[in-house]
């Protein structure tokens, strides 16, 4: 009989996206694996949040694709992820550092706790304070964010400069059509983003008046409302 490995534990029946290994037949406390980006950017954000501000990524490399299993495992096991909340709370009252780790594709991201490292731990990998350094995720070659801290307080996530460029070229292409239809699909493609943070809602805003210029400029007649969603167009309501 084939020996089975530990990715053939897969439970696709987890809500949100993401699910969990069952390595050995044994089902793991924490839904890790991602198969949504955008479940998997909200997911760090939710973990930072909470005071996860350290933060070390790892890149897996695609060659080894079938090998992705086993090193998420080696990191649960290197850094004693896989505790319940009743453990993770006695823990952090006695004031030791905590750990979590998701991934999407080939990005891992290893979570950390301000606290005391505990002498079980190897903790001989890079980390990064969100509060002095955003993390940068790259989706594919056209799609790429920070996460970041804003204020000093709220963890939240935007385009980088790159992306945000590459939708206005791409707008800019679009218009040049004087089809007011196309250029309204060509925005309304900017709801599939992670659009629940202020940092994304501030910059769908913001080219929804670039929009608007460029189909002026272009002979288009358009209103920014035939552009946005109520949600993000009134700016009564808040986003964290």
């Amino acid at each position: 009989m084939r020996k089975k490995t530990a990715v053939e534990f897969i439970n696709f029946n987890q809500p949100g996206g993401c699910f969990r290994l069952s390595p050995g037949g044994i089902e793991m406390k924490q839904s890790y694996l991602f198969v949504k980006y955008d479940l998997f950017l909200d997911a760090i954000v939710r973990y930072m949040s909470k005071g996860y501000y350290y933060y070390c990524v790892l890149t897996l490399p695609e060659k080894k694709k079938e090998f992705w299993g086993k090193t998420d495992h080696k990191i649960i096991e290197k850094y004693h992820i896989e505790k319940s909340k009743d453990q993770r709370y006695r823990l952090k009252k006695k004031g030791y550092a905590l750990y979590s780790y998701l991934r999407y594709e080939g990005m891992g991201v290893i979570l950390q706790t301000d606290g005391f490292i505990p002498e079980d731990i190897n903790h001989d990998d890079n980390f990064n304070d969100i509060r002095n350094k955003p993390l940068f995720v790259r989706v594919t070659d056209l799609s790429s964010f920070f996460v970041y801290m804003r204020k000093g307080k709220h963890i939240s996530i935007r385009m980088t400069d790159e992306m945000y460029n590459k939708i206005k070229e791409k707008a800019a292409n679009v218009a040049s059509t004087t089809k007011k239809k196309y250029l309204i699909d060509e925005f309304r493609k900017l709801y599939h983003l992670p659009s629940k943070r202020s940092g994304i809602i501030r910059q769908i805003r913001i080219l929804a008046t670039y929009f608007v210029k460029l189909a002026r400029s272009n002979g288009i007649k358009i209103k920014k409302e035939e552009l946005l969603e109520r949600r993000i167009l009134s700016p009564k309501k808040s986003f964290k």
